[in-house]
């Protein structure tokens, strides 16, 4: 799989100003990264990785969740991870800026 990257100096702004097309994009360190669809293998490890996931979240009083989630590290930093866990309370990122815990479904 081929990941192309961009050195462009782009912030969180920017990344939401770009069209909903379905394209995964990070943004690391104002660099863009942009790859393609994953494929067949890739979304069933996903899959059975989210189910544990999400098993050991739930044990443990955490969240866990599948993408598409942009995480905010930073304004020059936001990805999109397949899937990530989330432990209450952590200041590791956001799902949007200035927040300190992701949003309650």
């Amino acid at each position: 799989m081929d990941i192309e990257a961009t050195a462009t100096g782009l912030t969180y702004d920017d990344l939401l100003a770009m069209a909903e097309d379905n394209i995964r994009r990070d943004l690391i360190n104002g660099a863009l990264f942009v790859t393609p669809s994953p494929t067949v293998r890739h979304q069933r490890v996903v899959l059975r990785l989210g189910a544990l996931l999400l098993a050991h979240a739930d044990r443990h009083g955490d969240e866990a969740h599948a993408a598409p989630l942009d995480v905010y590290l930073s304004h020059t930093s936001v990805v999109d991870p397949t899937s990530c866990t989330w432990v209450p309370g952590t200041p590791t990122g956001s799902t949007r800026p200035g927040s300190p815990d992701p949003p309650t479904w």
